[in-house]
């Protein structure tokens, strides 16, 4: 069989996948509708399953079978519906399986984040008061609404719970490392943006201590440094040579970071720290990385505006 009759056969099949993506969807939106919670969420994983198996091959053989946009829509509302069943079943914001991780990686529409942000409010697993009224002992529960604050360009208040952080007394457990480590890189961030970039190295830093290995860490550091026109405080005196401080350190003393042509580095994300699922996927080739603004599913088409930081 010739390759172009493969490329063919294999965009007709991923059309019938993406049909039946779209039928499970909405067997799906009936199960919810009518409270059957384990339907529901056996209807979603299939047409999840359906949809992660389509490479767009239609892209190769030169045909238009699949409109990218309306699969990102399905997509991202499945994925919505999974988490939302997922703590609508549990009450809760143990995230096991990475369903709701997977969400907040691929929502990329401010008003869509802020209505599953009343979601959990309404469920109370959030609470009523702003995200520095958030005990801090429970760091699960702060990591997460911090991510949520950041994506909703709540910056101020994250800069807030690092003043409270600044003057607590905390014994961080090894189970809560991840959580800490992850609390402190959104305060960083988050001053970044407010361009308070001495505090935000001091936060950076602070992770760092935390969890010496993370590479996320160590590029915000990188980047505040940058910024500060201060990279030869880059390399810390007294570490042994061995210390993976840098990938520049890791490719050998000739390579210098200054050199020409080197690849810009990837901006750091605090949905990717060690030990956190809030990672986005990493694109796979064919398919569309954006979508455009237009409505999605049920909900037909609704004015929406964009907002949140870009990863």
């Amino acid at each position: 069989m010739a390759l172009e009759t493969r490329q063919a056969a294999l965009a007709r099949a991923e059309e019938l996948d993406f049909r039946l993506a779209k039928e499970k969807l909405d067997q799906a939106r009936k199960d919810t509708d009518y409270f059957r919670s384990a339907e529901a969420e056996a209807h979603l994983s299939a047409s999840l399953k359906s949809l992660e198996t389509i490479r767009f091959y239609q892209s190769l053989a030169g045909r238009q079978l699949i409109d990218p946009a309306e699969y990102l829509d399905i997509l991202i509302e499945v994925r919505r519906l999974l988490a939302m069943n997922r703590i609508e079943t549990t009450r809760s914001l143990a995230d096991p399986d990475g369903a709701v991780a997977a969400y907040l990686a691929v929502e990329d529409e401010f008003t869509d984040i802020g209505e599953f942000e009343g979601f959990l409010k309404e469920r109370g697993l959030l609470g009523e008061g702003p995200t520095a009224a958030t005990p801090v002992n429970d760091l699960q529960t702060l990591a997460f609404r911090m991510t949520l604050d950041f994506r909703l360009n709540r910056y101020r208040d994250l800069a807030r719970v690092g003043d409270i952080l600044a003057s607590s007394s905390l014994v961080i457990s090894a189970a809560g490392r991840p959580s800490y480590v992850r609390v402190l890189g959104l305060i960083a961030e988050a001053n970044l943006k407010l361009d308070y970039v001495y505090e935000a190295e001091r936060f950076f830093r602070l992770a760092r201590d935390v969890e010496p290995g993370d590479l996320n860490i160590l590029l915000g550091i990188e980047k505040c440094l940058s910024r500060l026109n201060d990279e030869d405080a880059w390399w810390p005196k007294g570490r042994p040579s061995d210390t993976p401080w840098s990938r520049t350190e890791a490719r050998g003393p000739s390579a210098s970071r200054s050199a020409p042509g080197r690849a810009q580095d990837p901006p750091w994300s605090p949905f990717t720290s060690t030990g956190a699922s809030f990672g986005r996927a990493p694109p796979v080739p064919g398919r569309p990385s954006s979508r455009p603004r237009r409505g999605r599913g049920r909900t037909g088409s609704r004015s929406r505006r964009s907002g949140g930081p870009s990863f």
